[in-house]
């Protein structure tokens, strides 16, 4: 069964946008929703294509966590990027979250404040190195 053309939600943020769907393939951008934000019929939600990709977008705060805890090993080079990557993909996954596109904010905080945390290992680390004793 194919799908008429016309408007429907939004498949990455129904709640707030909808799309032009033309019985083939999504066009154009995402619009504002008019008025209070409604939910169509659920059959037409599940008849539609691509309502599959309907997921929240939780991989910026994914990776923030995995590189937060890679960054707080005190290995100076690969720790300090780690810890930056974790900073920067905290940051986004944050805003995701408070745009309603993605759904693990905790996970994101998780990360960018593990990127701070490893940012000052990491200096440590390197002052250590630099300033160690000579025999």
């Amino acid at each position: 069964m194919n799908t008429p053309p016309g408007w429907y939600p939004d498949p990455y943020v129904p709640q707030r946008f909808i799309r032009y769907w033309n019985g083939a393939a999504w066009v154009g951008d995402a619009v504002q929703r008019p008025g209070p934000p409604t939910l169509p019929p659920r059959q037409s939600i599940q008849t539609m294509p691509g309502a599959a990709t309907n997921k929240p977008r939780n991989d910026k705060g994914t990776a923030a966590l995995v590189c937060g805890l890679i960054g707080i090993l005190p290995i100076p080079i690969i720790g300090f990027w780690f810890s930056l990557a974790a900073i920067i993909t905290g940051w986004i996954g944050y805003k995701r979250v408070q745009r309603e596109e993605a759904t693990n904010g905790g996970m994101a905080i998780s990360g960018f404040v593990l990127g701070i945390v490893g940012m000052g290992i990491q200096l440590i680390a390197a002052l250590a190195i630099a300033f160690r004793p000579l025999s």
